[in-house]
């Protein structure tokens, strides 16, 4: 049974205004939560089509919605779907499902020991390991200052670093055992999160993905169509931020950002950094 609790779930759908009738794009619809809302909302005429890179959620997608008419789901990522459908409403939420943090074999999280992996799409070649062994410490560690500001980065870049030239990286506790290593003794449990999550940013090219879709979707979006994203990260935010501040064709709907009620991150914890920004299309 896959469990995935969807984040700021009412907020989303109100600031999407659902039009009974629209064409609406969930980019990252993993198990559901949201698509299953917003196709409420929609009558014989409106129409959701669903993405998602992952395999699994896919495969559970089309049986939850397999009696519906009014559908489409597609397996890819959703910053290289080509779609000629203009949108009333189009949704990001670009966290990670708790499904893939807790299903052990995918490599998302330090708490099992797993094949060091962390892609979101299985079909892709698995390549966290090769780039690790064949990059210089330097290289590394630039990656985990840029997604993290892990301020030990050197000192686990090189950890790191020496276990994949002695071939004794290949599972999530090998890079788990060069982080402590790393860390010496400072900070090791902020410093497992941020590295596993730089890595898994990296591997899955998300900042790019994100920002190239976020310039594709102004053509993608009707007049007055809505986007809506849901970040996880500080850079992501800031991406998204900056993106809806100075387009030409669009308007914040929300200046500040929207985040989780306290009765939301006490039942769910993983809904604690969320942050919600939309903007309507205005030409």
């Amino acid at each position: 049974m896959i469990h995935h609790t969807p984040v700021l779930l009412t907020k989303t759908i109100e600031i999407l205004q659902i039009n009974p009738a629209g064409i609406y794009l969930d980019c990252t619809a993993g198990f559901g939560g949201h698509s299953e809302k917003i196709l409420a909302q929609l009558n014989e005429k409106g129409r959701l089509i669903m993405i998602d890179t992952d395999r699994d959620a896919v495969n559970f997608l089309n049986e939850k919605f397999r009696d519906s008419n009014n559908t489409s789901i597609i397996h890819g990522n959703y910053a290289d779907i080509e779609l000629n459908d203009k949108f009333d409403g189009i949704l990001l939420d670009l966290g990670i499902s708790s499904y893939q943090i807790d299903n052990k074999e995918r490599g998302f999280s330090f708490k099992y020991d797993a094949p060091l992996d962390m892609r979101m799409d299985r079909d892709k070649e698995n390549n966290l390991i090769t780039f690790l062994k064949n990059s210089s410490i330097k290289e590394i560690a630039e990656i985990l200052i840029k997604y993290s500001d892990e301020h030990n980065a050197i000192n686990i870049a090189s950890a790191i670093k020496e276990k994949a030239e002695k071939e004794h990286l290949n599972s999530t506790f090998d890079l788990k055992n060069a982080i402590i290593d790393g860390c010496r003794g400072r900070g090791v449990k902020y410093a497992l999160r941020r590295v596993f999550q730089a890595l898994r940013i990296f591997v899955n090219n998300e900042m790019g993905n994100l920002t190239a879709f976020l310039i594709k979707s102004e053509s993608m979006l009707e007049h007055k169509g809505r986007i809506a994203v849901i970040s996880y990260h500080s850079i992501e935010d800031r991406i998204i931020k900056y993106h809806f501040k100075d387009s030409s064709i669009l308007r914040r709907i929300n200046k500040k950002v929207i985040k989780p009620a306290y009765t939301e991150v006490k039942n769910n914890k993983r809904a604690r950094s969320a942050k919600l920004r939309c903007a309507e299309k205005t030409e």
